[in-house]
């Protein structure tokens, strides 16, 4: 470890006595049938790489020390990836960790590209893993990532959760009704008008759709049959896109210079009354920290009237063991154990998603959160991920045109047509010149 000595190297723990593996839910025909493979318990260090940014508690209580305390014999040290320690870095040093942290994109972005990653169909099947306890798309999620459909990771946690944040405060100063459950954006552009108004001299709105950007469930970027062919100008993304331009055509939601992001005007200047993204319960926690307490509930995320229920995107953060391990036995005895139902009883008390589908795991949700208590917790589970396609390498080229695009919507340009036919030939200029490279 010399080379990455000094390097983002988070505390070590000891852990001992092997996971006993994950059952299948089956009764099995014999005690020996049952019987977890024997695996050494001769002291072993274990790495886990850690590609991005995750909340302490993710990291330490529900990693570090769930292992410590459930194995001691193997010492877990955790690597943050970063200047010196990309996966790059490690990998060419010869010291890349046995087991990866990472989300969906990168699997197929970074891991696969650098043979990174191994196949855990063999291990799931010596160990009883269970992969009928787990989300369905979220699994398939994963094995998009890969090109044959191989399975490189399991999902730690769900975070595809989405929702519609709401301030009661403005709510009540405009004597608008509250958002209720199952909306569709139609009845959240009402709201806009409703809400977006001046009163003592302060401009509020109702909301800013940034999330349109992220694309419609069911359209695809592409035409069919294609993964080069960028089709923005079909009917259904130009109403898709109409609709987000409405939002901003409310007298008084004009973008202006200077104009605050989204999130300050929900969270800081408290001018926005809904905000609709993914998990930022953790904001809320931070404001009662800091004494400027928001009174607020949540709904379900708004859906469109063609896809009721449905949201955008499906994310997971995954557990995978890398290729050039030389403990994967020992590695997948630690994923097995992360993702089983002891230990994500606990996290889901942390307001984590779990990805297996026990009710009670969902009814647990948020219990050690005070700043939970009295809110519409179930609405977190009444929007549903949109179903996950095939990784296209192309995808950012297009969503990038998108996302210049709606900084024009932004600034009140709501020629629709014209602006997706500029990022139409845009993309497909993109895509040309990256498959020359």
């Amino acid at each position: 470890m010399n080379r990455i000595k000094g390097q983002m190297i988070l505390s070590t723990v000891m852990i001992a006595a092997l996971l006993a593996g994950c059952s299948t839910g089956k009764t099995p025909q014999s005690s020996e049938a049952a019987a977890p493979p024997k695996v050494s318990s001769d002291p072993v260090t274990l790495t886990l790489f850690q590609q991005f940014s995750e909340p302490d508690i993710v990291m330490n209580k529900h990693i570090m020390e769930a292992v410590k305390k459930k194995f001691p014999h193997v010492t877990l040290e955790i690597i943050k990836s970063g200047k010196g320690t990309t996966a790059e870095e490690l990998l060419s040093a010869g010291q890349f960790p046995d087991i990866i942290y990472s989300s969906n994109p990168s699997i197929s972005n970074v891991y696969v590209k650098l043979g990174l990653v191994y196949e855990l169909t063999a291990l799931i099947k010596k160990y009883n893993v269970d992969l009928g306890k787990f989300n369905p798309l979220l699994l398939d999620a994963i094995k998009l990532q890969a090109p044959n459909g191989e399975l490189y990771a399991l999902p730690h946690y769900d975070n595809s959760m989405y929702l519609t944040y709401y301030n009661k405060d403005i709510f009540d100063k405009f004597g608008v009704p509250y958002p209720k459950d199952g909306m569709v954006w139609e009845e959240y552009l009402d709201l806009q008008r409703k809400l977006t108004r001046v009163a003592d001299g302060v401009q509020y709105q109702g909301m800013d759709p940034q999330t349109f950007r992220y694309g419609h469930p069911g359209y695809s970027n592409f035409a069919a049959g294609t993964n080069d062919k960028p089709d923005l100008l079909n009917d259904k993304w130009v109403e898709h896109f109409r609709l987000a331009a409405s939002f901003y055509k409310v007298p008084g939601a004009e973008w202006k210079q200077g104009k605050k992001s989204w999130t300050d005007q929900f969270f800081k200047d408290r001018t926005t009354a809904i905000f609709a993204y993914r998990d930022y319960i953790s904001n809320f926690q931070d404001l009662e920290k800091n004494g400027t307490p928001m009174n607020w509930d949540i709904v379900s995320y708004p859906s469109f009237k063609d896809s009721p229920g449905i949201g955008i995107g499906t994310d997971s953060h995954n557990l995978s063991i890398s290729a050039t391990s030389k403990h994967k036995e020992e590695a997948f005895q630690v994923i097995a154990f992360l993702v089983s139902k002891e230990a994500q009883s606990e996290l889901v008390k942390d307001g984590k998603l779990s990805p297996l589908t026990d009710q009670d795991l969902k009814d647990n949700f948020g219990k050690n959160l005070d700043i939970l208590k009295g809110k519409n917790v179930q609405a977190i589970f009444k929007t549903k991920p949109t179903a996950p396609e095939k990784v296209n390498p192309f995808s950012t080229l297009v969503s990038n045109e998108v996302n210049t695009m709606f900084k024009e919507f932004e600034k009140g340009n709501d020629d629709v047509v014209t602006l997706l036919r500029q990022a139409n030939e845009a993309a497909a200029k993109s895509i040309e010149a990256e498959k020359k490279k």
